[in-house]
């Protein structure tokens, strides 16, 4: 794995006569490491391009490994520097026209697009015939529009409407995928922390994160702390002005607004930036007079993180029992009966909206492995576990009455109260199993952030139609507004 060494790379300061030496070491390392290091790699690169101490066959060379690759960022970085470099230089259109006309293919628009005005912008400055006639058959990779354009600006051949039938091509399904185990090492888990906090970890990035600080604030204190010491050095409530994490977080009235604003408060705790009567108030706050629709769930969420920063102030837990198993937000029903027979084993206190958590994720559906779960939980003799055993062994769920309205141009619709998310819940979470209705919840709402929203369908991952109805008037804006953004949440 190049990532841990490119620390090492870096911290070495190569001069720039070292760097000019090393081309076809960067050059392998643009073209096939990582993301983080072949765009560290691409930087170096471009910088020799821009100073013109690169060959226009070395760029054209990194430029057909680099645009064959799936990052959009690297990409998009590799076409902004061939734009550059085409635009000082004129003579070298004839080597790296081809380069630029090989994104055509690639499966994202927004990149084709780019080629295209790239090379429509620099294609008279081609002096070869050859060079031209490339230009032209790489445009058949087009689509229709883009290819229309490409028959006037690049000499394309034109589309056969008769014989031509064009599908656009949805990227693939989004498969589960298994989450690894929380870091056994500290810094690991700072790094993936680090990693958490400044880009969208998505589902898997932010519970394995959160399930790490967890384990490791149980037994590893001290060595967590050293660890984390770079990591938290920049994050805002470190600054001595804001005197702690207090003056944001002791402000209840707004929720998390991200997965980083969840992140955070954990780290402040651990760093003692607020009070335990902060975290106190968090735990027991009660609902806002006036909630949009989406309360139900940053309400759910906010609980747990806030019972985790409380416990690892006064009684730190274990481990999450409500980490997922996979991508969706499913849990295994073994796992977490091996979970709760550690909190017996240790005499650890369950925390109460992270055990509801689980159980809104464990898995029923295959009604076998659950039944068999449900007799080793009653058989651990403890009060979740028998809680855990009725959970698994309850009929199927009755799904809420759903009724559809209409509000102007809109279509949308409301369902009824589910009954079995008001019994053994904690009141943070009985919001989940509530009415919805089209019209009765407040329009204000700050759940602006598509990170977050991504996070609801994983709270819930059998019971998927109590996130849809809470969106639907969201994604209505997208047909009759004509928003962008909020449909993010679909994939």
């Amino acid at each position: 794995d190049h990532r841990a060494f490119l620390r090492v790379l870096q911290s070495l300061a190569l001069t720039r006569e070292e760097q000019r030496e090393r081309v076809a070491d960067w050059l392998a390392l643009a073209s096939d490491a990582a993301s983080v290091v072949a765009s560290h790699a691409q930087s170096v690169l471009g910088s020799l391009a821009l100073d013109g101490e690169l060959t226009h066959p070395h760029l054209a060379e990194m430029s057909h490994a680099v645009l064959f690759r799936t990052e959009r960022k690297l990409v998009r970085a590799q076409l902004v520097l061939l734009g550059k470099v085409l635009t000082r230089d004129a003579s070298a259109a004839d080597e790296l026209l081809p380069a630029v006309a090989q994104a055509f293919g690639h499966e994202d628009a927004d990149v084709r697009e780019r080629a295209l005005k790239l090379a429509e912008r620099h294609v008279k400055r081609a002096g070869s015939a050859e060079v031209r006639a490339e230009l032209a058959l790489a445009a058949e990779q087009l689509g229709p529009a883009l290819r229309a354009r490409a028959v006037a600006t690049l000499g394309a051949a034109p589309v056969d409407a008769a014989a031509t039938v064009y599908e656009e091509v949805l990227p693939p399904v989004p498969q589960p995928t298994r989450l690894a185990p929380a870091p056994s090492s500290v810094t690991e888990l700072a790094e993936e922390v680090g990693a958490a906090l400044t880009a969208d970890a998505g589902v898997t990035g932010f519970e394995r994160a959160l399930d790490g600080l967890v384990r490791h604030a149980y037994g590893n204190r001290e060595n967590l702390l050293e660890a984390l010491e770079p990591v938290v050095a920049r994050r805002w409530w470190v600054d001595p002005r804001y005197l702690g994490a207090d003056r944001r977080y002791g402000d209840l009235r707004h929720g998390m607004f991200d997965t980083s604003d969840a992140l955070d408060l954990v780290l402040a705790t651990l760093w003692e930036k607020t009070r335990t009567d902060t975290l106190h108030g968090g735990l027991q706050q009660g609902a806002p007079a006036h909630s949009c629709v989406h309360a139900a769930f940053s309400r759910a969420s906010d609980a747990r993180v806030w019972e985790v920063a409380y416990r690892i102030r006064t009684e730190p837990l274990p481990l999450l029992l409500s980490t997922p198993t996979w991508s969706t937000g499913l849990l295994e029903p073994d796992e977490l009966v091996a979970r709760l027979d550690t909190y017996r084993r240790l005499g650890a206190r369950v925390a109460a909206s992270d055990f509801a958590q689980a159980q809104l994720r464990v898995r029923r559906e295959d009604r076998s492995v659950a039944a068999a779960a449900a007799r080793r939980a009653s058989a651990l003799g403890t009060a979740e576990g028998a809680r855990l055993a009725r959970w698994l062994t309850a009929g199927k769920p009755v799904p809420p009455v759903v009724r559809r309205r209409t509000s102007g141009t809109r279509i949308l619709a409301e369902s009824g109260e589910v009954l079995e998310l008001q019994e053994d819940f904690p009141s943070s979470f009985r919001a989940l199993g509530r009415p919805v209705s089209a019209f009765g919840e407040s329009r204000y709402c700050y759940h602006w952030n598509n990170a977050l929203r991504a996070q609801w369908p994983a709270m819930v991952p059998e019971r998927r139609e109590l996130v849809a109805v809470r969106l639907l008037r969201d994604l209505s804006d997208v047909a009759a507004d004509d928003t962008r953004g909020t449909a993010s949440v679909l994939p």
